[in-house]
């Protein structure tokens, strides 16, 4: 989905255990957990951080109207990590990059809404 800038990938390697969506969208300062390979370091990397705000607005020039900040040091390279909370149910997709004035974005991903909206019929059939 262009707008929201998210895509679903699908892999036959089933030995990794299923992520499964939360059933409830986050609320300020719930703590979260990114996973991902910052800077295309090899392994997998883990950091913790809260939700800084679940649904913030964005300035113009941003591709999405609303975004969720988060406290987790995030950096390239961990755009499309999942963002689970203490239950490790997706709660966000992460999206890091340049903002508009070529400096990095803060940690953020797309709002708890979106992604329902985006694959929350994915997430209920498995």
């Amino acid at each position: 989905d262009v707008d929201i800038d998210l895509a679903l990938l699908f892999t036959p390697d089933y030995t990794l255990p299923a992520l499964r969506l939360a059933k409830k969208a986050p609320t300020w300062e719930d703590p979260i957990r990114v996973i991902g390979h910052p800077f295309g370091l090899p392994g997998v990397i883990i950091m913790d951080g809260r939700v800084a705000n679940p649904d913030a607005p964005r300035p113009n020039g941003y591709q999405v109207s609303s975004y969720m900040f988060l406290s987790a040091l995030v950096a390239p390279g961990n755009s499309g990590s999942p963002v689970v909370n203490s239950r490790n149910e997706v709660v966000s997709v992460l999206l890091v990059g340049l903002a508009p004035h070529r400096s990095y974005d803060p940690g953020g991903g797309s709002t708890y809404a979106r992604l329902k909206a985006f694959a929350g019929d994915y997430f209920e059939r498995n």
